[in-house]
Formats: structure tokens, C-alpha cells, sequence
């Protein structure tokens, strides 16, 4: 037993995490967020992570055994300032692709007021732990998250170092569409009706929908891949483009989000122009959020600016649902900014595991140029 009154069981591998699987249900609640659901995180894992990763589940519990959190960590080298170094990170904390889940990492806690013991007892743990890297990285966190939480009272340890870097865009759909499109340049909006009216010009305009729950939603996915490879993501099978990429495994953990019901709906939208798609988009709604997965476009229709008049009808449909408050746009990209989202920012938190090994990558993290990142702690 710790001093913090914890114990902690480490469970390794994919293995570890289907031990797991009552635990880690017990621990889901109402507001959890869709990318720890069990059924959403574990397909993640077996697609992201081969089965000889470095995959570590810590099992946090009380007096009495019962779990109170649970943390998933990975065990990885990264290069701080070039010096490859190796760290806990907690999963999720890659930077963004599709495979990062389009989401902020976090950890399962019982409820906010355990997350920060439970996180300085997982650290003890770790800390004891033969051979184990010197730093624990919590990245890619958000404001509403249980590890932001923590994070934010284990700064209070010596050398604790945290960042912000990146994050999403978001918008408030809470409103009428007119409300939201009054936000927008007035520029902005002449150019997608004038756009609209042009490509009406090659057919009749139409916009498909298709849930995840509807039997059309695998060939709707294919059109996406098929149109997504028709821009420039498709090049040479260079780019991140599902259908031609080599890599697979990206393909295969968005088919299997689609497939299978996971107490979230996946919406495809695709804009058709008389006979042909020209833009298509993968949505997953799931408590109030709206959060995109995947946009792609036709090139041949660029000059029609194909993916913003489907973003628009997204956005349209967004503020007629009742049920959805917020559209995640997954990422931070300049054409994002025409649409005036709001920012999340992401924390990037280093917490000292071992003292003697820790220093010199944290006096590294030091080194960072002034203005690419706001810091926290000096």
C-alpha cells in the first residue's frame, strides 16, 4: 500500500488492458469522454500498437481493492532537443493523426477528487519500478480532462515542467445557424454562395448523410476513402489517405469505428453534385460533441472550394441537432480560421520520475525557444 493510501497493480500489453476490461467498465460514467470507452480505446490499441509495444495499464485501487483509476501508458523514446530519451507517456499523447484517436489523451478515475492521488501514486509506483524511464509525459491534455486536473497539482513537485502546444478547434453549434454564420466575414460568406451557385451550375446540389447505423454506412466509408485519394492526400500513396496509404492500420481502426455500435453514432456526409461526390466527411457524435475524423475532396472540383460548402452544410445540420453542442474540428489548421472556432489549447506536462535521471532531459525542455510554446513552469 502507498502513502497516498493507494495500491497499484501493473497489468502489461495489449493483454493487460482485456484483464482490465470489468475494471475499466466500472469506471466509465455518463460524462466519459468517447475516446476511453472501452469499446472505443481497445480497437485503438490492438490498431495502433503491435503486440511486442510497450504497453503498461496501471491499476489504481483503495483499502479495499476497488479500482479508482486507471492509467495507460506506453513506454517510448523521444527525442528532447535531438537527445533520444526515454519516457512514460500516456497513451494518446502522440502528436495528431488519425490514430491519436482525434482526441486529448486522459487517464479513468473514479471521480476528479481521486485523479491526483491516484496519479501520485501511480508516479510512486513507477518510481520503484526496476529499470524504468526517469519522466512521465501527460501530453496532449485539455482543459475538462482528468489528467489536466492531476497534472495541474503534481506541478507542485520539484522540476515538474509543463507547456502548451498546439490543440483543437472548436465550435459552439448551441445556437440557430444564422446566429453562427453571422460570426463569419461577410467576404467569407459572399464566397461560399457564390461557389454554391457555380458548382449547382455542374448538377443538381445534394447532401447524403449516412449513419453508422444505417446498412449503407460501409460503402458510404468507401466513397469517403475513394474521393479522400482523389486529392492531394492520395499522391503517389504518399499522404494519409485511407484507401491508398500503405499503412493499414488506420484504415482498419476507422472501419471498425464505423462498423461496430460503441454508444456513438458516426455520421458520413458526402456532397454530391449531380452524378458525382465531390467532398465527404467522417463525423462521430457522441455526447453533445461532434468531432471530425476525416474530410476529403475531389481535386477536380477544387475551384468550387468543395470542402468549406460541405463544412457549412456539417455546420448546418450541427445547430439543427439538439443533442449536439460543440463540433471538434480535431485538429488546429489555418483554413480552420474562416470559420472563427474557438481554441483548445493542449498541455504538455513532464513529471520527474527518478530525480538523477530526469535532470538533464528537463534542463532540455528548458532550452525551448521562447515564443513556439507558453510555459507553465520555468
Amino acid at each position: 500500500m502507498s502513502a497516498s493510501g493507494f495500491s497499484v497493480r501493473e497489468y502489461p500489453g495489449r493483454a493487460g488492458l482485456a484483464a482490465l476490461e470489468a475494471d475499466w467498465r466500472s469506471l466509465e460514467a455518463p460524462g466519459t469522454s468517447l475516446y476511453l470507452g472501452y469499446e472505443w480505446f481497445s480497437p485503438y490499441v490492438r490498431h495502433a500498437f503491435g503486440e511486442d509495444a510497450n504497453l503498461t495499464f496501471l491499476r489504481i485501487a483503495d483499502a479495499a481493492d476497488r479500482p479508482v483509476a486507471i492509467l495507460p501508458l506506453e513506454a517510448r523514446t523521444e527525442k528532447i532537443r535531438r537527445v533520444p530519451t526515454r519516457i512514460w507517456a500516456l497513451i494518446g499523447s502522440r502528436e495528431s493523426d488519425v490514430l491519436s484517436m482525434a482526441a486529448s489523451a486522459d487517464f479513468l478515475a473514479a471521480d476528479s477528487d481521486v485523479a491526483p492521488g491516484a496519479l501520485a501514486a501511480a508516479a510512486d509506483y513507477l518510481r520503484r519500478r526496476r529499470a524504468s524511464p526517469a519522466l512521465l509525459l501527460l501530453g496532449r491534455l485539455t482543459a475538462d480532462s482528468t489528467a489536466w486536473r492531476a497534472a495541474a497539482l503534481a506541478l507542485n513537485m520539484p522540476w515538474a515542467y509543463a507547456y502548451r502546444r498546439g490543440g483543437f478547434d472548436r465550435i459552439n453549434v448551441d445556437c440557430d445557424f444564422e446566429e453562427l454564420a453571422g460570426r463569419l466575414s461577410s467576404r467569407f460568406r459572399r464566397n461560399l454562395r457564390a461557389r454554391r451557385r457555380k458548382l449547382a451550375g455542374l448538377g443538381k446540389l445534394r447532401v447524403r448523410v449516412t449513419s453508422s447505423r444505417e446498412p449503407g454506412a460501409g460503402q458510404a466509408l468507401e466513397r469517403l476513402m475513394a474521393v479522400e485519394a482523389a486529392g492531394w492526400k492520395g499522391a503517389d500513396g504518399t499522404a494519409s489517405a485511407l484507401l491508398v496509404n500503405p499503412r493499414t492500420d488506420a484504415r482498419e481502426f476507422i472501419e471498425s469505428v464505423v462498423a461496430a455500435e460503441r454508444g456513438a453514432e458516426c455520421r458520413i456526409l458526402e456532397l454530391w453534385a449531380g452524378d458525382a461526390c465531390v467532398a465527404a466527411q467522417l463525423w462521430v457524435v457522441h455526447q453533445g460533441l461532434m468531432a471530425n475524423l476525416k474530410v476529403g475532396y475531389d481535386e477536380a472540383y477544387s475551384r468550387f472550394g468543395p470542402g468549406h460548402l460541405l463544412m457549412e452544410d456539417a455546420l448546418r445540420l450541427a445547430c439543427q441537432d439538439p443533442e449536439i453542442r460543440t463540433v471538434s474540428l480535431s485538429s488546429h489548421r489555418a483554413w480552420h480560421g474562416d470559420w472563427q472556432p474557438g481554441f483548445e489549447a493542449h498541455r504538455w506536462t513532464y513529471l520527474p520520475i527518478r530525480k538523477m535521471g530526469a535532470a538533464l532531459p528537463l534542463a532540455l525542455l528548458r532550452l525551448r525557444k521562447p515564443g513556439r510554446h507558453s510555459t507553465e513552469r520555468a
